[in-house]
């Protein structure tokens, strides 16, 4: 069934502090000092190919982005 979005943080506080949202196929994580990663998990399961920096879908970056941001902004940024 569809729901909403699923939000998730992990080791908060330090250097590899990293925030997740999962909204349908599309999963966004922020990591607090490293590259944003995208992921379209009904084409890509094992998350293997980012999409964060794929032109094609920078509208949906920067809406999971604010969307996670939205939920909780991770410290140091």
């Amino acid at each position: 069934k569809p729901h909403g979005p699923v939000y998730a943080e992990f080791s908060l506080n330090n250097k590899q502090a990293k925030s997740m949202i999962r909204d349908g196929n599309l999963k966004y994580t922020y990591w607090t000092h490293d590259t944003d990663e995208l992921y379209d998990l009904s084409q890509d399961p094992e998350e293997l190919h980012n999409l964060a920096r794929d032109p094609g879908h920078a509208a949906d970056l920067k809406r999971l982005r604010q969307d996670l941001f939205a939920w909780h902004r991770p410290t140091g940024m």
